[in-house]
């Protein structure tokens, strides 16, 4: 609640002195609005009755909200984050500005994907570097069942990675915020945000040092995305990363589950080569030179 005051309260005076990218927000208020209702309707058992208006407007109602929300705290927050870290909303804008075949974008797009899976292969390694380490044993991260529901599930699933790595970005980008904010310095705001992290691997790894050495690795990489290349970047590595927890894979692709992840897969290669071809701004991907010599 008290956020949800304070964002007003920011939101009011940013409009009130012409400040905001209100385009852009209410782009993205759209975007989140239009995959909102598409996860809520794949998601949601469906049955022709009289009951199904409800459903309906309560899921309208719902994505109608939490849209609204994006908006007022987009409008609330972005100008003092580009007065801070411009560099982290340059693709950023120009993607909401419609500019989506620019090549900063598509760069981030591959940045933030090799990014996470490398996070990705190093959930996998810890594990194994513990048993050699001789630490006490993780706790399970517990993988999303749904996609072995079938097809309508799955396509959700992805609508839901796709949300949630934005909102998880968004929220780290507020949180450094908040950081800057009370500590003055942007040095220490960035180390406090690195190490934070930890806190939540701490439930996996009880009564061990290796929380804050993962926490460590994986809040540097945090920061170094949003600074360095930017907002774009960063979602993409949320979203790439959490792959492998919200669809279960498998290589014996005689697996009944396997045609689900494989199509999962197949979408999210094609938005990679996509944006690779797209960050090569029109260049050919083998010069003509090389193909002489």
């Amino acid at each position: 609640m008290s956020f949800a005051v304070a964002g007003s309260f920011l939101a009011r005076r940013n409009l009130r002195l012409g400040r905001g990218d209100r385009r852009g927000a209410v782009r993205l208020a759209g975007f989140v609005l239009v995959f909102g209702i598409l996860y809520w309707a794949l998601s949601v058992d469906h049955a022709p009755t009289l009951s199904e208006v409800g459903i309906l407007f309560d899921g309208l109602a719902a994505n109608l909200l939490v849209s609204a929300i994006v908006w007022l705290f987009y409008i609330a927050v972005e100008p003092y984050v580009r007065r801070r870290w411009p560099e982290a909303l340059i693709s950023w804008t120009r993607l909401l500005s419609g500019r989506w075949r620019d090549p900063r974008v598509g760069r981030e797009v591959l940045v933030g994907a090799l990014a996470g899976l490398l996070m990705t292969y190093w959930a996998y390694l810890v594990p194994l570097a513990m048993r050699w380490l001789g630490q006490p044993g993780a706790r399970p991260i517990e993988a999303a069942l749904d996609s072995l529901a079938g097809y309508r599930f799955a396509a959700s699933g992805s609508f839901f990675l796709l949300l949630n790595g934005f909102a998880n970005a968004v929220g780290s980008v507020l949180l450094l915020l908040l950081l800057r904010t009370i500590l003055r310095r942007d040095w220490i705001a960035v180390g406090v945000f690195v190490l934070w992290p930890a806190l939540w691997f701490q439930q996996f790894f009880p009564g061990s040092w290796i929380p804050w050495v993962t926490g460590a690795v994986i809040g540097a990489l945090f920061a170094f995305l949003l600074l360095r290349f930017g907002l774009i970047a960063l979602t993409s590595s949320l979203v790439f990363s959490n792959l492998d927890m919200l669809f279960v894979s498998t290589p014996d692709l005689s697996s009944w589950y396997a045609g689900r992840f494989v199509l999962v897969f197949l979408v999210f290669a094609c938005l990679v080569g996509c944006a690779f071809y797209i960050s090569l701004a029109g260049r050919p991907l083998i010069r003509a030179r090389l193909l002489e010599g």
